[in-house]
């Protein structure tokens, strides 16, 4: 969804078979939440749709000229933000929203037992309160978020 144009490509794409996946944070010619629903009305397949973020990726700065003067990094929060306005502008209902970030991507990388819940499969759960706040991340049957504070931190923090 950087631009319309490679979005549309996309949506023809997906419609021959492909999945898609789009960059919270990446659209240049609308708001994320926004090209969703563009791309709905357009023939966009929720099923074969993935959200990913460039969270703690590094991101050029450029000074009025275009010159190259740093970089800065990108928001880990995108994704949830795109879900939360996909919610509240009843573009996607709640699981739909969700499944952008959980059941297809474990389809579309062939991750068995992962991305829905169920017995057998392997139960990573995020908690929301009602206005899609995260409230606790479980992963691997331990919290890494409760009540809002990180508890866990990974190999490098």
């Amino acid at each position: 969804a950087r631009t319309k144009e490679l979005f549309d490509e996309a949506i023809k794409f997906q419609k021959m078979g492909g999945y898609i996946d789009i960059t919270s944070g990446g659209s240049k010619f609308a708001p994320l939440h926004e090209a969703i629903a563009y791309g709905l009305e357009n023939g966009l397949n929720l099923e074969r749709l993935t959200m990913s973020s460039d969270g703690n990726g590094s991101v050029p700065r450029f000074d009025e000229n275009g010159a190259l003067v740093g970089y800065g990094c990108a928001s880990c929060e995108t994704n949830l933000e795109v879900i939360q306005a996909c919610v509240k502008n009843k573009i996607l209902t709640i699981p739909q929203a969700l499944s952008m970030m959980g059941k297809n991507v474990a389809k579309y990388l062939n991750l068995s037992g992962k991305g829905e819940i169920k017995v057998g499969f392997d139960a990573d759960f995020a908690v929301f309160d009602e206005a899609l706040n995260l409230d606790s991340v479980i992963a691997k049957g331990e919290f890494c978020v409760k009540e809002g504070e990180l508890v866990k931190k990974g190999f490098f923090e």
